[in-house]
């Protein structure tokens, strides 16, 4: 009887660690046409996931704007800044695409920003770019 209680501890011990695995590896990731979009600088795809309003930060400019303003402060933000090169995603939370937030770092030929990124029901509420410099 001994001996089934050590291996009953042993079995749960081993489904308890591979659940935890398995919880771990579901990491979510921001869509990938948010990324190309970051990447490209192509404000017309990334404002496709904008909310009809959107909270957006620029270093220490922050102010809530429709989609076509937004899009035009992104388009600013890019023309100065240079062609992105890489974005990195640093952290991500939430349970599921539908309420999360993303941070990473966009690489230009400018410099590093850091990005945070809300996203709801599948659109971007807010974004936030801060220089790492």
């Amino acid at each position: 009887m001994k001996h089934l209680k050590i291996k009953y501890r042993k079995v749960v011990f081993l489904s308890m660690l591979c659940f935890n695995f398995t919880i771990y590896a579901q990491h979510l990731k921001l869509p990938s046409d948010i990324v190309t979009a970051l990447e490209t600088g192509n404000t017309k795809e990334l404002c496709k996931r904008f909310n009809t309003s959107v909270d957006l930060i620029l270093n220490q400019s922050q102010n809530v704007y429709g989609k076509s303003q937004a899009e035009k402060i992104l388009k600013s933000f890019f023309d100065t800044n240079g062609p992105s090169l890489k974005y990195k995603e640093l952290h991500s939370s939430g349970k599921d695409i539908s309420h999360c937030n993303f941070i990473g770092q966009l690489y230009t030929s400018k410099g590093v920003y850091r990005v945070y990124i809300y996203i709801k029901n599948g659109q971007i509420y807010q974004m936030r770019f801060e220089s790492n410099d």
